[in-house]
């Protein structure tokens, strides 16, 4: 065992690093390109940690578990405690990037842990699609970005969409995090049926361009990992060219008016109010975007406040 390994393991168990108390931590080793570990006492409050902790440890050297390691492991992982669940997911997304990547993710399904992660309710029958697809992709995650929250997504998007609402939930990522991962989850198959330039902008507005931007990637990496056909990503990529070259608007900072100057001109009333009216323009102006000029907007304006009910036939249009 080379000095590298030797001072991870020795870091790793050391006096005083929380989730490492179990006495048999000392005798974590690596040998013949195995993880290995003897006396490993079950620990309701540490087990689930310290063994996602041992996956990360064997990712990053770039070895297995021995049987006799992950047997131990699957015994010592308990259901965790909801308090723990965020410095699970930590050591996860440690073992799922590289330098272990695919590999961690292989070494948590052989050490019985993705059901404490994404709960108890995956498949568990290797010939159905969820699963099958899931193996398929912990013998590929390499090619996927580096990034954890790529790599989240894309395990994430192997299984039922409920039950990873649920489980993302759980995983206590930031707000922003937890809102990208969650329209991965429900949004990322629709961009493939996109075919116009009005769809992709309307889609857009409802997702946000960066969302857009992190979906599109992740359909990118599954044509790649699964061989998926997506004849659509280039077309998509030249339309949203396209639409930066005309500036024509996606959001409702591209509109030439905002919120100070529909105030300004007594045409909302407060920030909830400005927000509808600025959103009812955006939709205006993604249909026709020479509308996208600040006096047509401001007409606009005005007649939808002469009749409101414009923007709730605006929406019916739009789920249409």
């Amino acid at each position: 065992m080379d000095g590298s390994v030797e001072k991870i393991i020795r870091r790793l168990s050391g006096e005083g690093h929380e989730g490492w108390k179990n006495p048999g931590l000392l005798k974590l080793r690596a040998e013949g390109g195995l993880l290995c570990g003897e006396g490993l006492a079950a620990d309701p409050d540490n087990g689930p940690l310290f063994a996602l902790q041992a996956v990360r440890i064997a990712s990053e050297l770039g070895c297995g578990l021995s049987e006799r390691l992950a047997g131990e492991l699957k015994l010592m992982a308990t259901p965790p405690r909801q308090s723990a669940k965020s410095r699970l997911r930590e050591e996860f997304s440690g073992a799922i990037t590289p330098p272990g990547g695919a590999l961690g993710l292989r070494l948590a399904i052989q050490s019985g842990l993705i059901p404490h992660l994404l709960g108890e309710g995956l498949p568990d029958n290797a010939k159905s699609p969820e699963r099958s697809e899931f193996l398929e992709l912990a013998e590929k995650l390499d090619l996927a970005r580096p990034e954890a929250e790529y790599r989240w997504a894309l395990i994430l998007r192997r299984f039922d969409r409920k039950l990873m609402q649920i489980a993302l939930e759980g995983l206590f990522f930031d707000k922003r995090t937890e809102e990208t991962l969650l329209k991965a989850i429900l949004y990322t198959d629709k961009i493939y049926f996109l075919n116009t330039k009005l769809e992709l902008k309307r889609f857009i507005k409802k997702c946000g361009y960066s969302d857009y931007h992190f979906m599109d990637r992740i359909a990118r990496q599954e044509k790649k990992i699964f061989g998926r056909q997506d004849l659509k990503i280039e077309n998509r990529l030249y339309i949203i060219e396209e639409i930066r070259a005309r500036g024509e608007p996606m959001a409702v900072e591209d509109l030439a008016i905002g919120k100070d100057e529909l105030i300004a001109g007594g045409l909302c009333r407060n920030a909830a109010s400005c927000e509808r009216m600025l959103s009812a323009l955006l939709d205006i102006a993604i249909i026709d975007p020479g509308k996208n000029k600040a006096n047509i907007l401001l007409k606009e304006a005005e007649r939808i406040n002469r009749n409101p009910l414009l923007i709730l036939i605006n929406k019916v249009n739009w789920i249409k």
